[in-house]
């Protein structure tokens, strides 16, 4: 990778499309040679779960990419569960 990736896009969410939606925003993803935005949408989460954004983070001078998903939250969930 080379670098970060850019500032995320500004997105404004559509009406949901149903009272359980939640509202995943978009997210730069590296396709292996550049970046490309995947826009943010609308889903029905499992139970008992909330959205973790994915990440890029820096090791040892390197950016890395982590993957975003459905974490567990609520009582008893930890912290780096759901970020």
């Amino acid at each position: 990778m080379s670098g970060p990736p850019p500032a995320p896009v500004q997105e404004q969410p559509p009406p949901p499309p149903g009272p359980q939606a939640s509202w995943v925003p978009g997210y730069w993803h590296w396709t292996g040679m550049q970046y490309a935005w995947i826009p943010g949408h609308w889903e029905n989460p499992p139970p008992g779960t909330a959205w973790a954004a994915p990440q890029y983070t820096t090791r040892d001078g390197r950016t890395v990419y982590e993957n975003g998903g459905w974490r567990p939250s609520g009582p008893g969930a930890s912290r780096s569960a759901i970020r």
